[in-house]
């Protein structure tokens, strides 16, 4: 097997998702990386959608949730509405931060303050939240980018 990562944390976590989660997530250790960053990836489900994520691990006191809400890009007279529906959220609900990242894709995140041990379950905690949410708010964002809501897992019917 492999050895240690050089990141306590990372490792912390990694051990926590292998006994709680075997094989769900895609881990990724970046090289030569100055904060010994981890990329966690994975998908939730929230009501017919999945969303894949990211969870980043660093030797910083944060811990960030990524969610990718829709591979769909946001461009165009859409975007505007979508970033007017974005700054209502974001003023609306205090721990979640959304927006559309440089390459247009639309983003919720989260972050954790873990100074010193790694608490996976605070984690689990927050992206169960992540989801709770998107199941209140995921289509006025769907809405607003002109995406109708999922038939399936999965799919974003872009109109």
């Amino acid at each position: 097997g492999r050895g240690k990562m050089a990141n306590a944390k990372a490792e912390a976590f990694k051990k926590f998702i292998e006994s709680k989660d075997s094989g769900a997530f895609g881990v990724e250790e970046i090289p030569k990386d100055e904060l010994h960053t981890v990329l966690f990836h994975s998908r939730l489900k929230a009501g017919n959608v999945e969303y894949p994520f990211i969870v980043t691990v660093d030797d910083s006191v944060f811990v960030t949730l990524r969610v990718l809400l829709d591979q769909a890009v946001v461009k165009g007279e859409k975007r505007a509405a979508v970033l007017e529906e974005m700054n209502r959220l974001n003023h609306t609900y205090k721990s979640f931060k959304h927006y559309v990242d440089q390459g247009g894709s639309m983003v919720l995140d989260a972050c954790l303050i873990m100074p010193e041990k790694m608490e996976g379950s605070l984690i689990y905690n927050m992206l169960t939240m992540m989801m709770e949410h998107l199941e209140h708010v995921g289509d006025g964002i769907r809405k607003a980018a002109g995406i109708k809501t999922p038939e399936g897992p999965g799919l974003s019917i872009v109109k």
